[in-house]
């Protein structure tokens, strides 16, 4: 969804996520000894978000040029 609403930059989607996700664990949630294991995971799973982000972009893009076609 946030790739068809602003489909660039693709690179804000993960960097937003991943300090959106991150702020949110440190302010609100404890902090103990699997902190430090926790925020590779978080890197990674935000790898699944921004992959799609670029469905997304790709979906408008291809919708978008279709419909300047017909």
């Amino acid at each position: 969804m946030s790739g068809a609403l602003a489909p660039r930059p693709l690179w804000a989607h993960y960097f937003g996520s991943v300090i959106g996700q991150l702020t949110y664990a440190l302010v609100f949630l404890p902090i103990g000894p699997l902190a430090l294991v926790g925020v590779p995971f978080l890197l990674g799973y935000a790898v699944f978000f921004w992959l799609g982000a670029v469905g997304g972009a790709l979906t408008r893009s291809r919708l978008v040029s279709g419909s300047k076609t017909g």
